[in-house]
C-alpha cells in the first residue's frame, strides 16, 4: 500500500526514489537557516518539516544550524524531536555548512536545506541529493539540487472547499476554547495545536468538518495553529494563520494510533496549552497522559471513553 504524506519535504523525497529504486536512506544532514531573514514562524514551520521527516525514515540525522557561518551542530536519533536554534541577526551564506558537513561528517544519503532563498553564494555541487525546503515564496533557482515550495500549490489545493460562512458564535467548540483565549500570552505563544485523524475510515465529510471548525477557531480569534494530520503516524504538520488558505485533505489507506501524534506533540517548543484532536474515535491504542489538556472532537456516535480528556461530539455535517 502506499501511504500519503501532506509533508511537502516527505512527498518529494518519497517522489525521488521512486525514481531512483537503488537509492536507501541511512543519514539525513539537515541545515537550518538560523539568518536574521528567518521570522519565529519559519523556524517553526522547518521544526515541523524535520519532524514530519525524520517520522517518515526512522533514521539518525545531523542538523547545522548555519548563517553565515556555522553556529551549532547536533546528532538526532530516530524518535527524537528535532528544532532549529531561533534565528539570529547574521547575513545567509550557503558555503560554511557545506564545507563543515564535508570536512567533518561521513557523506549522508541526502541534504535537506530549510531557507527563505534569500542568498546567492552557493559551495560546488556534492556527490549526494540537495533538496532545498523554501520557508516562503521568493524565487529561488539554486545551481543544484531541488527545491520545494512548502506554501505552494499542494495537491489537496484542488479538492473543493466548502463556503466560508457567518462565524457560528454559539459553535460548542468555540464555547470550549474561549477560557484559554483568555489567556494574555495566548497569541504570542501560538498554542493552539489540532491533530486531524486521516485514518482509513474517516469520511471525506468529516474531514470537511474539521476543516470548517478550525477556520472557525482561526477567525473567530485571528490567532495561528498548527495543524497536525496523523493516522498511524504523522503525515504532516504546518503553522497556519489568519488569511492563510488551509487545503482539505484526503484520508489515507492507514488505521489510526494515537501513540504517534502524542509523541510529536510532546516534543514541540512551547508544549501545546490545549490539543484538539478531531476523529472519529475508532481506535483503542492511546499514549500516556500528557501534561496538556486535550480535547477529543469526536464525529461520531460511537462509545468513546479516552483514558484522558474531555470529549466533544461534532456535527459531521
Amino acid at each position: 500500500m502506499t501511504t500519503s504524506y501532506h509533508s511537502p519535504v516527505v512527498r518529494g523525497i518519497q517522489s525521488f526514489l521512486q525514481d531512483h529504486a537503488e537509492f536507501s536512506i541511512n543519514h539525513i544532514v539537515f541545515m537550518a537557516d538560523i539568518s536574521g531573514g528567518i521570522t519565529d514562524e519559519q523556524t517553526d514551520q522547518a521544526g515541523l518539516e524535520m519532524n514530519c521527516v525524520m517520522q517518515a525514515f526512522r533514521v539518525h540525522c545531523t542538523l547545522i544550524d548555519f548563517d553565515d557561518r556555522v553556529r551549532e551542530m547536533r546528532v538526532f536519533m530516530p524518535g527524537e524531536h528535532i528544532f532549529p536554534e531561533e534565528s539570529g541577526c547574521g547575513g545567509t551564506d550557503y558555503r560554511p555548512p557545506f564545507e563543515y558537513m564535508n570536512r567533518n561528517l561521513p557523506a549522508p544519503s541526502l541534504v535537506i536545506c530549510l531557507t527563505d532563498g534569500q542568498c546567492n553564494r552557493f559551495a560546488p555541487a556534492p556527490a549526494f541529493p540537495v533538496f532545498w525546503c523554501m520557508l516562503d515564496n521568493t524565487p529561488f533557482e539554486p545551481p543544484y539540487g531541488t527545491v520545494i515550495r512548502i506554501y505552494g500549490d499542494e495537491e489537496a489545493d484542488s479538492l473543493p472547499k466548502p463556503p466560508r460562512e457567518n462565524t457560528n458564535v454559539d459553535n460548542p467548540l468555540l464555547k470550549h476554547l474561549s477560557p484559554y483565549m483568555q489567556d494574555p500570552m495566548f497569541n504570542e505563544w501560538l498554542p493552539i495545536v489540532t491533530v486531524v485523524d486521516i485514518s482509513r475510515s474517516i469520511l471525506q465529510h468529516h474531514l470537511v468538518c474539521a476543516h470548517r471548525q478550525i477556520m472557525e477557531i482561526i477567525d473567530t480569534y485571528r490567532t495561528g495553529l498548527t495543524i497536525v494530520y496523523a493516522d498511524d503516524d504523522i503525515r504532516g504538520a504546518r503553522l497556519y494563520y489568519p488569511g492563510d488558505n488551509i487545503p482539505i485533505v484526503r484520508s489515507s489507506d492507514q488505521d489510526s494510533d494515537y501513540r504517534s501524534p502524542f509523541h510529536f506533540l510532546n516534543g514541540l517548543k512551547p508544549l501545546p496549552k490545549i490539543a484538539l484532536y478531531f476523529t472519529d474515535g475508532r481506535c483503542t491504542k492511546f499514549p500516556p497522559t500528557p501534561s496538556f489538556p486535550v480535547l477529543w472532537c469526536l464525529f461520531s456516535e460511537m462509545p468513546f471513553d479516552p483514558p484522558f480528556g474531555e470529549v466533544l461530539r461534532l456535527p459531521a455535517k
